[in-house]
């Protein structure tokens, strides 16, 4: 350790897109930073991710025609999220409105990466809300921007060598073939240039732009405690003893905790079907915050996505893919009962809802379809037939109920009940495909024609796939303001600690408003702790003792 620093403005754990937004965003205004990753790799959880980022009022569709802005924004906020987070999180959402614009502009002027917008409306129809703009993607970009670190990223279980608008058009997994004929070339080219798209590119380009500012990153770096000294968080005790001291503060970025077994089991019983992120998201940041003092917020809330079987690094995992969205299926809980629209992007918050015990409402859930689901899309199908025991087949509705563990007379009166609102073309229980996202999701269908979203089950035979929480990120941890400050018990602010990303207690939760919003809304509590350390930091001019807790 003689070769490396002893001291920085900033020390950052984690090297996801929150952690690295903020090392560039303060490295690039003259701070000295320095990121500290425990995994041999770089990138965490956002360079395993389709990238799809959500930010409000940005510069990328002003450029492209369309307007918005933070009043807009925040009104979109307000109606999708509702009255009672709005009295804990108000702050946070109007500085996301008015400083979403500022972070992104940022990142694009001072990375390679350019970024558009895709063709998505925000997925909560309430006043507000846009039918295009506030997500972007970035185009793709060869890994290479990442300098000495390119060989050292984290690799995804998404196919990267397509962009996130790719996936739109030409659409590989709806269409294969017309994508090789039309990317066929271009497929080629990335590859031989070890060029990706998604969280690969995105990635890339922000840790290309944190280096070109002097940002040191420092990979299989573990932090085993805090150096507090009188109740000031002055720096890092290292897993081999050594100590690295921060003049104004240490940023938690670590990620979520859906790897530690026992904190995850406490906070989301009941079925999950597969964590699709690192080993790594075992929860530092929460052991680290609590240590300081920290009040722990939101930690029951997480990423839910419904995600296809796969292998990563060696044992079962997820991919996150809107798999269930098809005409000829629905989704049932325990009862046999639809609870949500299958098309819904919050279909997540569904699986994840809870009862006063704590112990949730509609699991174990299980997708009930006919075979032309399985065959509308030849990617889907080569997973799903690849993952032993996953499908479940039955000549009947009733059979395929007994198989699962669900009466059968309830399970064919609900599939009589759903082949009924096909006839009708309506759903009247949960509008399934008729609001704005859906609406996008099940082919723009125009009103007054046949609703695409709608198809009835009847060809067997007949399928079940369960389609439980799926983890792409836990999002509780310390509680902070809208600074990025973490709070203690009293909401007062823990002098020189911060949190951000999923190792902070999200301030938006598990409902969706928009499909980035994990990505877009981290990138900017980064952003916003790297203004309040530029801005308002107090530096520290304690020495190093020994670690302690508050």
């Amino acid at each position: 350790m003689n070769d490396l620093s002893t001291e920085a403005d900033v020390i950052i754990l984690g090297s996801g897109v929150a952690g690295m937004t903020c090392a560039l965003a303060a490295a690039k205004d003259g701070l000295r930073v320095i990121v500290l990753e425990k995994s041999r790799l770089i990138g965490g959880t956002s360079a395993m991710s389709g990238a799809g980022v959500w930010v409000p009022a940005n510069h990328v569709a002003a450029r492209e025609g369309i307007t918005d802005a933070p009043e807009t924004a925040m009104t979109y906020f307000r109606n999708a999220l509702g009255p009672d987070s709005a009295n804990r999180f108000t702050a946070h959402w109007q500085a996301m409105c008015d400083h979403g614009g500022a972070m992104l502009k940022m990142v694009e002027d001072e990375t390679a990466l350019t970024f558009a917008c895709t063709p998505e409306p925000d997925p909560v129809d309430v006043p507000g809300a846009l039918p295009r703009g506030r997500m972007v993607s970035p185009l793709a970009l060869a890994r290479h921007h990442a300098g000495p670190f390119a060989k050292k990223m984290r690799r995804s279980t998404l196919p990267h060598l397509f962009t996130y608008h790719d996936m739109f058009s030409p659409n590989p997994w709806g269409r294969p073939f017309h994508t090789l004929r039309k990317m066929g070339f271009t497929l080629l080219k990335r590859w031989a240039t070890n060029t990706g798209g998604q969280g690969s590119a995105l990635m890339a380009g922000i840790i290309g732009g944190a280096l070109k500012h002097g940002a040191e990153i420092r990979l299989d770096t573990r932090v085993a405690a805090l150096d507090i000294d009188a109740g000031r968080v002055c720096g890092v005790q290292l897993s081999d003893g050594s100590r690295i001291r921060a003049r104004r503060g240490v940023v938690l970025a670590t990620g979520g905790f859906e790897w530690n077994r026992a904190l995850y089991a406490q906070h989301f019983p009941g079925k999950t079907d597969w964590l699709c992120t690192p080993d790594t998201n075992s929860g530092d940041a929460v052991s680290l915050a609590l240590s300081a003092g920290a009040a722990l917020d939101q930690m029951g809330e997480a990423n839910v996505h419904p995600a296809l079987p796969t292998r990563y690094e060696g044992r079962a995992h997820g991919m996150p893919v809107a798999w269930h969205v098809g005409p000829h299926g629905i989704i049932v809980n325990a009862q046999a009962k639809r609870f949500v629209s299958e098309y819904d992007y919050n279909l997540g918050e569904a699986l994840n809802a809870k009862g006063p015990d704590g112990q949730p409402l509609n699991l174990p859930a299980w997708l009930i379809c006919d075979r032309r689901f399985l065959f509308r899309s030849l990617p889907f199908s080569w997973y799903a037939l690849r993952a032993r025991n996953w499908i479940r087949r039955a000549p009947t509705i009733e059979a395929l109920a007994q198989k699962i563990g669900l009466d059968p007379q309830a399970l064919a009166a609900q599939v009589a009940t759903y082949n009924g609102y096909c006839a009708q073309n309506h759903d009247p229980e949960f509008q399934r495909g008729e609001p704005m996202w859906e609406r996008f999701r099940s082919g723009n269908w125009a009103p007054g024609s046949r609703n695409a979203a709608l198809g009835r089950i009847e060809a067997g035979p007949f399928l079940a796939m369960p389609v439980n929480r799926s983890i792409l990120g836990t999002k509780g941890g310390p509680r902070t303001d809208e600074h990025g400050r973490v709070l203690d018990p009293a909401d007062r602010a823990i002098p020189g600690l911060y949190a951000a990303g999923n190792a902070m207690a999200n301030p938006i939760g598990t409902r969706s408003v928009g499909a980035g919003t994990t990505v877009g809304p981290h990138m900017i509590m980064g952003y916003l702790c790297a203004r309040d350390l530029l801005a308002g930091g107090a530096p520290s001019t304690q020495t190093l003792g020994k670690a302690a807790s508050r």
